[in-house]
């Protein structure tokens, strides 16, 4: 439960700089960040879905990457 935890924070921190990174490419309208995150995790999910870690990187890592709020505002 511990390392699903972690997981979920790291998880949470990518998505957060992949987010702003994708952001700061882009103007404000489409959620582009938003797009890239989740496409990103699905394809990842994908790939450790038959995995033995698969609690740990896909409900943990992936589920924060996917699931975490990481709006931003631009003025």
């Amino acid at each position: 439960m511990i390392a699903v935890a972690a997981a979920g924070a790291l998880g949470a921190v990518a998505r957060y700089l992949v987010g702003a990174a994708v952001a700061s490419r882009h103007r404000a309208g489409f959620p582009w960040a938003t797009l890239a995150v989740n496409i990103s995790g699905c394809l990842a999910l994908g790939l450790v879905v038959d995995r033995a870690a698969a609690p740990v990187l896909g409900t943990g890592l992936l589920g924060g990457y996917t699931t975490f709020s990481a709006s931003r505002s631009r003025r």
